[in-house]
């Protein structure tokens, strides 16, 4: 597994994709600050890479431990190193890459989640590790970042995972996390909380377990939070990873949204009964009035399509679809295209029974695939795509509806 970063336009289309082949790893964090792209990476040698608009590297900086970045203070860069032996440490970086300042952060043992750069201080989500996952506590810091001061540290006991983000205008830092809720290690409940940004005092804690029943309820891991202040409005997404502690095999993934004031606005719920695909929201941000999620499928041994990784724009508020309205579809279906034959457009109608992983494409007599037409996520609903074949010659041709282990085919006809 190598470490990867990918550039997409505002339309979905994918620029470049650039691979950090030194070691194999993991990418653990992304900015965009002063003429370039920050990249935290983590394989043989953790290390920060600043890469130009086309994504060819700059420079790299290796480092102590796991880069989490921040965005820029002042004409710096902040970054923390996350050493499970070792203070935390926060440095301060010029465009150039050189380290123009370090503070060495007492803490036990961290296990930095998220790091966000506000006004000249810093704010750490962390967790602490007790030697098990039971044992483990949150905690988030703000830290002055002229003179490298503890503000301020609020404890989470039981959360074992723990993100922020801050609201500068509002006075807040809003907060998720995983929170043990029994002797049982592997239930938790989801956890948002909103703190007082002057002296970290929380205002209120909301807990949420999605599913009907304590045990139901196993493995409900936070990946992330994210503030929008045009819309005044906190995104946090999470996933059930390993199936239920009744081991039913269900797998899950949500995001769900609040206001400022803590009251609920909506859900969503993307829900596989069937073991197949595997839907993982890894990653939330906000830009603008829209909400960006990135995630990943992943299929059981055997299972089919293969694995992918996904980004999600919400531009409007989304209807939660925990549940499908009387009128939705109950199965999944592909329809006749219509016109057909056609030239050299026709429209071809589908139905999703349940949140699910879509794919439909196009391919001609021999077998060679010719058009992709839907490749995402798609909740429950009725869907229609246009298929445009002024590119391609006079024949026969077949599209497919593919989703978990529902497969159609059919046949139509392109007459020029």
């Amino acid at each position: 597994m190598w470490p990867a970063i990918t550039k997409i336009s505002p339309l979905g289309k994918v620029l470049w994709t650039r691979v950090d082949s030194i070691g194999a790893g993991s990418a653990f964090s992304i900015a965009k600050w002063s003429n370039g792209v920050y990249w935290g990476v983590w394989d043989t040698t953790s290390a920060i890479l600043k890469l130009d608009s086309d994504g060819n590297t700059i420079w790299r900086l290796n480092t102590d431990g796991i880069v989490y970045r921040g965005t820029g203070f002042n004409d710096s860069l902040v970054i923390v190193e996350e050493a499970m032996t070792s203070p935390m440490h926060i440095k301060i970086l010029t465009p150039s890459g050189s380290i123009s300042k370090t503070y060495a952060i007492s803490t036990e043992s961290p296990n930095v989640r998220s790091v966000v750069v506000k006004d000249g201080f810093l704010y750490i989500a962390a967790n602490s590790w007790g030697g098990s996952l039971i044992s483990q506590s949150g905690y988030i810091m703000k830290i002055n970042l002229y003179t490298g001061q503890v503000i301020w540290r609020t404890n989470f006991d039981n959360d074992v995972k723990i993100f922020c983000d801050v609201d500068v205008a509002g006075n807040n830092v809003f907060v998720a996390g995983s929170k043990f809720m029994g002797e049982n290690a592997g239930i938790m409940a989801y956890e948002m909380d909103k703190l007082n940004i002057s002296d970290g005092s929380i205002i209120w804690q909301k807990l949420w377990e999605p599913r009907s029943t304590p045990l139901a309820n196993a493995n409900n891991w936070t990946h992330g939070i994210t503030y929008n202040p045009v819309r005044d409005e906190v995104l946090m997404v999470g996933a059930i990873q390993r199936g239920e502690a009744q081991n039913d095999g269900k797998q899950s993934s949500y995001a769900f949204c609040r206001n400022a004031n803590g009251d609920s606005l909506w859900s969503l719920d993307f829900d596989y009964s069937d073991g197949t695909i595997i839907s993982q929201f890894r990653f939330c941000e906000s830009y603008g009035g829209k909400f960006y999620t990135i995630g990943n499928t992943f299929s059981n041994p055997g299972g089919n399509p293969p694995n992918v990784g996904y980004l999600q724009v919400y531009s409007t508020i989304p209807t939660a679809v925990t549940e499908p309205e009387p009128s939705a579809p109950r199965e999944f279906s592909l329809s006749q295209n219509y016109p057909n034959p056609f030239n050299p457009t026709t429209s071809i109608q589908y139905s999703v029974a349940s949140s699910r992983y879509v794919r439909l494409v196009v391919f001609d007599l021999l077998g060679r695939e010719v058009a992709v037409l839907v490749k995402e996520m798609k909740p429950t609903g009725e869907y229609e795509v246009e298929f445009n074949a002024s590119a391609l010659p006079s024949g026969t041709y077949f599209y497919r509806l593919q989703s978990g282990s529902f497969v159609e085919t059919k046949k139509m006809n392109l007459l020029k």
